[in-house]
């Protein structure tokens, strides 16, 4: 499991934890606050586990604050795991998914109530069709 600590000026600390499931799916774990402070260091944590690979589960039960920047950040991730069409799911505690659910983002970024929630929900979703490169 990787784990990136991104310290804040004055506030709590927020943590980026990926680990690799025996199935394949990729859970990035975050917590702590995501806000304008932090948001690009977010970004820059994230970024290199969003290429192509498994399906991705964002884990944000751990999330004690997320600002519109942090929501800004999922939107960036899901639109770059959207280009690689890899499939993915959220799961927020109640506070994050009532940001997310009051900005409408909770389709855009299939918001699930938990880990097992988004692991079935994934199961469910239909394949991403392999292209020819012949």
């Amino acid at each position: 499991m990787k784990t990136h600590l991104i310290p804040t000026h004055g506030g709590v600390n927020a943590h980026v934890s990926v680990e690799r499931t025996f199935s394949g799916v990729v859970i990035v774990r975050l917590s702590g606050e995501i806000d304008a402070a932090n948001s690009q260091d977010v970004w820059s944590a994230l970024a290199s586990h969003l290429g192509p690979g498994g399906p991705r589960i964002f884990d944000l039960t751990g999330v004690t604050f997320l600002g519109v920047s942090g929501a800004e950040v999922l939107l960036r991730a899901v639109e770059l795991l959207a280009q690689h069409d890899t499939r993915f799911a959220t799961v927020g505690g109640r506070s994050v998914r009532h940001v997310l659910c009051a900005a409408n983002l909770d389709v855009q970024l299939n918001l699930e109530r938990s880990v097992s929630d988004a692991v079935l929900a994934l199961a469910q979703q239909p394949p991403v069709p392999v292209l020819d490169q012949n």
